[in-house]
């Protein structure tokens, strides 16, 4: 499985929350400075952050607005593929999405990939920039394609992250290729980009194909690192490694730090301060690797940040045979296949959303997502629930390949403090179908803080959206 990025969301105080609530604006936190938006992945201004759901198979990328009453079809846009909305496959057109203020109008923008998308006569890849505004992704677009002509361009744009790499307080868009990484510069306009350093050029960094970008402060230093990841062995077992590349005054580094590598694919990745102590933390899935107990399959890796940023110390694992995690009866399950971090139990400190797409729940690839409490020493694995589609008040019920698990987010859309649980199933089918329809489903879960139970859950497919129900797997990948 791909992976994808997940970029660092930090959750807003309650004091603040309640200034915004009463119509507050704060200042900027310095004159010269562009505002920023007051919640991430608010496209809108409404400060309710919105869904976004990608369907790289054909439907392209829809957005439900968030409200004081959640999300809805109703408050909802779906965006296609310029070059070939009839067949965004063809470009890969949602292949990986991610949001941030790019401009500095206090609108968060949406980052989607077309990896394949032509340029000139070759399949190079494009990013496109959808802009936020009052009415919400409603204001065009613009196009980047690499800035190189040479050989690093090929398939420019394999993943997307947007953090401060410089420590200004403006957020940039960083570009990850095959064999090239790319930072814009301030003031990225809707014309284009004022300018941009190629960071790496080429196999010397990355050993082979890099396949996922994050972003975060791991060194609590104010600047955002980026990590880039990839295999030897695309999509295989072999040489899976991490790479950090530091930000600072000048901005990113060209200077990489080669930190981790593993036998076993890294599949996805999230970034949270998890224990609190001022500097983010990467927790990344790695679906393929073995435990101690032989036949179990996936495991999640959570490395800290330290002061000088990320180190090669040992990373804490969490799997099957952790304690408190569930065991499963089919135990290549896919486990830690997608991953998500946010505070959804109310105690102050990040909880993780593990994804384990193939579980066995009655059904062959049902799937299940496990919501493991975090705690001051980070999530350690205790206290963790088991959801699943047979679970009371999450909708629809456990079936072969649903793949309930493939991806999650949380985001709290209707701003009551508790974020909601976002889980793909692009393996659902919708009515009575043969069972390898992929017709796929995306399911908005609520939960209780005073009972830790779910309280309520809404499925989302693609007839909601007045979008034809094919075997395209909507929702696939979720942005958060």
């Amino acid at each position: 499985m791909r992976s994808r990025s997940l970029v660092r969301r930090a959750a807003l105080p309650a004091t603040l929350l309640a200034l915004l609530a009463a119509g507050f604006s704060a200042p900027a936190a310095e004159a010269g400075l562009l505002p920023r938006p007051a919640v991430e992945q608010d496209f809108n201004g409404d400060r309710y952050p919105d869904v976004v759901m990608a369907t790289p198979y054909a439907a392209g990328v829809t957005v439900m607005y968030g409200s004081a009453f959640g999300v809805s079809p109703s408050r909802s846009d779906t965006l296609t593929d310029p070059d070939n909305p009839e067949y965004p496959i063809a470009n890969y057109f949602g292949e990986t999405v991610t949001s941030g203020d790019l401009d500095g109008d206090g609108y968060s923008d949406l980052v989607v990939t077309a990896r394949t998308a032509p340029v000139g006569e070759r399949d190079w890849g494009v990013v496109r920039i959808y802009w936020g505004g009052p009415r919400g992704l409603d204001y065009g677009h613009t196009s980047i394609s690499s800035p190189d002509a040479g050989a690093a361009s090929a398939f420019f744009a394999v993943d997307t992250v947007v953090g401060d790499f410089d420590g200004d307080g403006r957020q940039q868009l960083a570009v990850l290729g095959y064999e090239a990484l790319y930072v814009y510069d301030d003031g990225f306009s809707r014309s284009g980009p004022s300018g941009v350093r190629i960071i790496t050029d080429g196999l010397g960094d990355f050993a082979q194909d890099a396949e996922g970008l994050v972003a975060g402060d791991f060194g609590g230093r104010g600047y955002d690192d980026l990590v880039v990841h990839g295999s030897t062995v695309p999509g295989d077992t072999g040489r899976n490694w991490l790479l950090s590349y530091p930000g600072g005054p000048g901005g990113t580094s060209r200077t990489a730090v080669d930190f981790y590598e593993t036998d076993h694919v890294i599949g996805s990745a999230a970034v949270a301060d998890l224990d609190r102590d001022g500097d983010d933390d990467l927790v990344t899935g790695q679906p393929t690797a073995h435990s101690d107990n032989p036949g179990y399959y996936g495991r999640v890796a959570i490395h800290y940040g330290q002061p000088g940023g990320l180190t090669e110390a040992a990373p804490t694992y969490i799997d099957r045979d952790t304690p408190g995690i569930p065991e499963v009866y089919y135990r290549n399950d896919s486990f830690a296949a997608s991953v998500a971090a946010g505070d959804i139990t109310g105690d102050g400190y990040p909880d993780l959303a593990v994804g384990a797409p193939d579980t066995e729940i009655g059904e062959d690839w049902a799937g299940q997502v496990l919501l493991i409490p975090g705690s001051p020493s980070g999530p350690t694995g205790a206290d963790t629930v088991a959801i699943t589609q047979e679970t009371p008040r999450v909708p629809d019920a456990s079936e072969t390949r649903d793949e309930f698990g493939a991806d999650v987010a949380l985001l709290n859309t209707d701003l009551d403090r508790t974020p909601e649980l976002i889980i793909s199933a692009p393996g659902e089918g919708i009515g009575d179908v043969p069972v390898s329809s992929e017709h796929g489903a995306v399911s908005v879960v609520r939960w209780s803080r005073l009972t830790d139970t779910v309280r309520g859950g809404t499925l989302f497919d693609a007839t909601d959206f007045g979008l034809p129900l094919e075997d395209v797997q909507f929702g696939k990948v979720l942005a958060d």
